[in-house]
């Protein structure tokens, strides 16, 4: 259990935030947010990135031209130290639940051109604009809304 900020609204973890999970996994946290109004799958959760990262191919298509994108001077170094090459930066907004209970904000992507199987990745700067809890073995994201507490 943990208490956000503020109003102390708790927020709880149970049984209940186990269904559809078959234990014991190690499985990664992969959810489906609105990009822009745009409904992204495959968005891979990682509370160990340092960006958020959006892959060329899923920033194709959202059909926004190049040209929108912000230049970086920062090289971006990957799990093995490697140095991935980004085309740019670009912020967009991001829409996590569903109507009442969701959060919109404003991430700033990293465009990077590499292949993967995901679209995109949601690391620490984009959980903490949600202020977001990723409870692992849970395979969910919670966080708060105006509404009250939501989860993807």
């Amino acid at each position: 259990m943990l208490k956000t900020g503020g109003d102390e609204e708790v927020i709880s973890f149970s049984d209940v935030d186990y269904e559809g999970v078959r234990l014991p996994h190690n499985d990664p946290v992969v959810v489906t947010l609105q990009v822009e109004l745009f409904t992204m799958k495959m968005i891979l959760i990682d509370s160990g990135s340092s960006s958020d990262i959006l892959y060329n191919h899923a920033f194709d298509k959202l059909r926004i031209p190049t040209n929108q994108l912000k230049p970086i001077i920062t090289p971006l170094v990957g799990f093995a130290r490697e140095m991935v090459h980004h085309l740019g930066s670009i912020d967009l907004s991001v829409v996590a639940g569903t109507t009442p209970h969701q959060t919109q904000v404003q991430m700033t992507f990293l465009v990077v051109n590499t292949p993967r199987p995901d679209n995109a990745i949601v690391g620490k700067p984009g959980l903490n604009m949600m202020e977001a809890i990723v409870p692992i073995g849970h395979l969910l994201v919670k966080f708060p809304t105006r509404f009250g507490m939501s989860e993807v």
